[in-house]
């Protein structure tokens, strides 16, 4: 009897640890990060919403998925919104998305940004685009 649990033992362990080194190790298809233009659109209607939490993290997606069509309304949100936290997610999507409209977007907040806290990330992220650009100069 004891061989038969062994025997088991052995095999549950062999197959589990197989099983799990398979799923762990599989690759995705692409490594581009692609959203559907329905999901595009529905964040945009997200970046325009009053809720703030939703508006926060809907320019964060859009920004971190590059998503084109969401430079105006970021820009739009960047410039109008109350909300300093909105409008610091707003320049750092503007950033990452590094579309020629918003980084001038940012570079004139940097020069006239009246709030303190937004003009520093603005500063921040106007030094990182110069850096962005200085190393693709050298490619």
């Amino acid at each position: 009897m004891k061989k038969y649990i062994l025997v088991f033992s052995l095999f549950s362990f062999f197959f589990l640890t197989v099983a799990g080194y398979s799923y762990s190790t599989s690759t995705p298809k692409s490594d581009k990060k692609v959203l559907s233009s329905i999901a595009i659109q529905n964040l945009i209607k997200g970046v325009n919403s009053n809720n703030l939490g939703l508006k926060v993290s809907a320019a964060y997606i859009l920004g971190e998925y590059g998503c084109d069509e969401a430079v105006i309304p970021l820009m739009r949100m960047f410039r109008n919104d109350e909300s300093e936290d909105a409008r610091i997610m707003a320049a750092i999507s503007l950033y990452k998305l590094n579309d020629g409209r918003g980084v001038q977007a940012l570079q004139k907040a940097y020069l006239f940004e009246t709030s303190a806290r937004v003009k520093k990330i603005c500063k921040s992220l106007c030094f990182a685009c110069l850096k962005d650009t200085e190393v693709a100069s050298l490619r």
